[in-house]
């Protein structure tokens, strides 16, 4: 799915009713302009890294279990303890992003179900890694307070494009 992400461009707005057009010459052409590029996959049970060249080949990949789904209540938030674990992960990860000349705003972050499902009203003036947090809250808090230029929901259907598109890539 991340190299998918890397040759299309983010939809500004993902979510509900988001078309997502994957061109892979237009979006090569583009990528191969601005140099390397890194994409950070936010999922239900892991954090994935990649990292590619100009040429679009691979330069560094990594994957951490974060089990940032497990533990969703009736509540429908996400417990501390696991956007502790997301944070401890994120930071690595960028860091490694950067080691490899990817600044953390040029780094695409997407994530999938587990924010996706989120839904739940957490409490006023809930705080990042303190309290229970909605999955557009700790995505937006993440992207703030780790400098990440681009970070966004994939609804269902672009989660499963983007992971089609990835395996045909990959294949």
């Amino acid at each position: 799915m991340l190299i998918a992400l890397l040759l299309a461009p983010l939809p500004a707005r993902a979510g509900k009713g988001a078309k997502v057009k994957l061109r892979p010459g237009s979006a090569t052409k583009l990528r191969l302009r601005r140099g390397r590029a890194a994409a950070l996959d936010l999922g239900s049970n892991s954090v994935k890294l990649i990292v590619t060249n100009r040429r679009g080949k691979v330069v560094y990949d990594a994957k951490l279990n974060t089990a940032l789904g497990q533990g969703v209540g009736a509540d429908k938030l996400l417990p501390s303890a696991n956007q502790k674990r997301v944070m401890s992960a994120l930071r690595k990860l960028v860091q490694a992003a950067e080691k490899h000349k990817v600044p953390a705003k040029k780094i695409r972050l997407v994530a999938t179900a587990a924010v996706r499902n989120a839904t739940g009203k957490e409490r006023s003036g809930a705080k990042l890694g303190e309290h229970k947090l909605s999955g557009k809250t700790f995505l937006s808090q993440l992207a703030k307070d780790f400098g990440i230029g681009r970070a966004a929901v994939l609804s269902g259907k672009q989660e499963a494009e983007h992971g089609y598109r990835g395996a045909i890539i990959a294949w």
